[in-house]
Parts: C-alpha cells; sequence; structure tokens
C-alpha cells in the first residue's frame, strides 16, 4: 500500500474513532442529566445537595412510584366511597319526594354541595 492511500485508511480510523467517541459523550452526558433530573423530580430527593448515587436515585425513584400507586389507590377508594354516599343520599331524598317532602329542602341542599343529582 503506497503511503497516500495509508495516510487516508489511517485518516478515515482517526475520524471514526473521534466520531464514536462524541457519540459515547453524547450518551454519557444524556445518562447523567437523565439521572440528574430524576433526582430533582422525585420528591424524597429534591433539593439534595450531596452527591446521590445512581443506584440511590433508582431506589429512590421505586419507592416513590410505588407511593403515588397506593396513594392513588386509596384516593379511588375514597371516591368510590364518596360515590356510594352520595348514592344513598339521592335514594333517600328520591324516598322523601316520593313521601311527599317539600322540594325547596332539596334544592337547599344542592345549592350547598350536599346531594348532587
Amino acid at each position: 500500500m503506497n503511503n497516500s492511500k495509508r495516510n487516508t485508511a489511517s485518516e478515515n480510523n482517526n475520524e471514526r474513532r473521534i466520531h464514536l467517541n462524541t457519540l459515547e459523550k453524547n450518551r454519557r452526558d444524556n445518562l447523567k442529566q437523565s439521572f440528574e433530573h430524576l433526582r430533582d423530580t422525585v420528591s424524597n430527593l429534591q433539593g439534595s445537595q450531596n452527591a446521590t448515587s445512581r443506584i440511590q436515585i433508582l431506589r429512590n425513584t421505586a419507592e416513590h412510584i410505588g407511593d403515588m400507586h397506593d396513594k392513588i389507590s386509596n384516593q379511588k377508594n375514597e371516591n368510590d366511597k364518596m360515590i356510594r354516599q352520595n348514592n344513598l343520599l339521592l335514594e333517600q331524598v328520591r324516598l322523601l319526594l316520593a313521601q311527599g317532602a317539600d322540594i325547596s329542602i332539596v334544592e337547599d341542599l344542592i345549592t350547598m354541595g350536599l346531594i348532587s343529582i
């Protein structure tokens, strides 16, 4: 192989290596930024000035997700309970109306937000 071809091959290899190094650096930077964002987003890590390991960030994130899942489940149960209570109240209102109760009482209950129809 002559010198010109060797130089071109060497330059191509060098350019390729530089390109791959740049891609790897960008990947590492992106990963670092993603972990920093995750650390700053998870409530029990917010405001943490100490260096937090990636493992700790992932553990705390998993715990946070579990806590949020429990909170959503509890809120759904509470919502279901309130719907059942509302339905019972509506049934009581219907019974009162069927027994000849004054409609203005029902309107007052709706206005106060105690029942919704």
